[in-house]
């Protein structure tokens, strides 16, 4: 399953660089479940380099990993994430556009499994990221804008 979103930020590059730390990268999307980085392996977000998350639900959890798969600094990152172990495929690509007044971004993400058993996941995440991807990119653009923002804090409309 495949989808695109796009959203401006009042902030540089530069700015969006900053907030991309192994850290603080994905926080923002869905915080009831984030539980933080687990290891970081190379030198991210340089090409080859990945960061293990771990997401969980109650006593359950899972561990998401991203490896950079392509980048143009400044204008375009591709990152491959795997869950259940590989099971489980997005392909994300982020490109950045600097305007005068801030960022334009745009998100495409492509969702598969390999295992056709797993397909059938396919619509629950896409129900998943309709429910949480508003309020998620509400959240980075909080965080890029106004410094770091600790995804469990609430945020208020502008």
């Amino acid at each position: 399953m495949r989808w695109t979103y796009a959203l401006d930020v009042d902030a540089t590059i530069e700015q969006i660089y900053a907030a991309m730390t192994p850290e603080t990268w994905m926080s923002f999307y869905l915080p009831e479940m984030y539980r933080g980085l687990e290891r970081v392996e190379g030198d991210w977000p340089n090409v080859g380099s990945s960061i293990v998350l771990r997401y969980g639900l109650g006593p359950w959890s899972l561990l998401m990993r991203q490896e950079i798969v392509a980048h143009e600094s400044g204008r375009c990152i591709e990152i491959e994430e795997r869950l259940f172990k590989g099971l489980w495929r997005d392909s994300n690509r982020i490109e950045l556009v600097q305007g005068v007044d801030g960022t334009h971004i745009v998100v495409v993400s492509d969702q598969t499994s390999g295992l056709s058993l797993l397909r059938w996941l396919g619509p629950l995440r896409w129900l998943f990221n309709w429910l949480d991807l508003p309020p998620a990119l509400k959240r980075f653009k909080a965080m890029v804008e106004g410094g770091i923002v600790r995804a469990s804090q609430p945020l208020t409309n502008p």
